[in-house]
């Protein structure tokens, strides 16, 4: 009687192990998902905490302090491209020295010099030569200046652009410490 149930039992053993066969394998074949028990959206977590918030002053104060200067440059007339460009570099200076300084006034004065020149000689009737010339030099002035603006106003904005990228960045970071 001893064997009886033995070969009962590896009956049942043997016909389990064939309906259960690819179950068996498959199962065999099936491994842990190693990734977190939960997701979290880092950038909803960003977009909703303080880092987002204090990023946000920072790219609008900068915003504010850029455009102030780009109002500054869009005040002067009749500069050449170069003096603008100087200007713009001067105004952005994080710690202006005297000779930036210097070279500020210098050239708010010469675009305010130019201006009064170009209203006292397109009021005069009777131009000498040399004022006709001069004339014409700050009317190219003139019709160079939206070309240069359009331009600097692009890299103002692009400036605006990379900062932002870099206080999300920052925030971002804070957020995943």
């Amino acid at each position: 009687m001893s064997t009886r149930p033995t070969l009962n039992t590896l009956i049942i053993v043997a016909a389990l192990t064939i309906g259960a066969g690819p179950y068996v394998v498959q199962a065999a074949g099936f491994h842990a998902d190693p990734s977190p028990i939960a997701n979290i959206d880092l950038q909803r977590v960003y977009v909703e905490s303080d880092a987002h918030t204090k990023a946000e002053e920072k790219i609008r104060d900068f915003g504010i302090k850029l455009g102030q200067r780009f109002d500054e440059i869009q005040k002067t007339q009749f500069l050449s491209a170069e003096e603008i460009s100087d200007l713009s570099v001067a105004l952005n200076t994080e710690k202006p020295t005297e000779v930036e300084t210097r070279k500020i006034a210098d050239i708010k004065k010469l675009s305010s010099t130019r201006t009064a020149d170009f209203q006292n000689l397109s009021t005069k009737l009777n131009l000498t030569d040399p004022e006709k010339k001069h004339l014409n030099e700050l009317s190219g002035y003139q019709q160079s200046r939206g070309q240069v603006i359009d331009r600097l106003s692009k890299l103002y904005q692009a400036a605006v652009d990379q900062e932002e990228q870099k206080q999300n960045r920052a925030g971002l970071a804070e957020i995943r410490g």
